[in-house]
């Protein structure tokens, strides 16, 4: 679970999902996913859908695709977060027609958080200053 703490932040979402072999012909649909848990609680199991990231597709299985079909798909977008907050995220695939109950899947679910406002610190502790000795070295010098 992500925290957000003490400022506003925001998600930015970037998912990749292969969809391949499938048992079926059929359409599908493909979106992130959030939980939202408040503090204190037991972690929330209702997946959320984040808005304006639906993908849409189509599966079709038979001998006319050799090798098997193969589609990719990749959702894209943002959620503002609230402050003492925890979430988790994720990606579902859902079928909308057909018959499709099987269907290969491999994803990648890239999540980085922000903060929401440049006017606001965008490090929950102290900022963190490495000593002078740490700098990388500047060159070596002329002879």
């Amino acid at each position: 679970m992500i925290p957000a703490d003490s400022y506003p932040r925001r998600a930015h979402f970037t998912g990749r999902m292969n969809l391949y072999n499938p048992s079926a012909s059929g359409q599908l649909v493909v979106d992130m996913v959030y939980t939202v848990t408040d503090p204190g609680q037991p972690a929330s199991t209702t997946w959320l859908p984040v808005p304006i990231t639906a993908h849409f597709l189509a599966m079709y299985q038979g001998a006319a695709f050799v090798p098997v079909h193969d589609v990719s798909t990749y959702p894209n977008g943002y959620l503002d977060l609230a402050v003492n907050k925890s979430y988790k995220f994720g990606m579902r695939v859902q079928r909308l027609t057909g018959t499709t109950s099987n269907v290969a899947v491999n994803c990648t679910n890239i999540v980085s958080i922000a903060s929401r406002s440049s006017a606001t610190r965008p490090f929950d502790g102290a900022e963190y200053n490495p000593p002078a000795d740490a700098a990388p070295p500047q060159g070596r010098p002329y002879p």
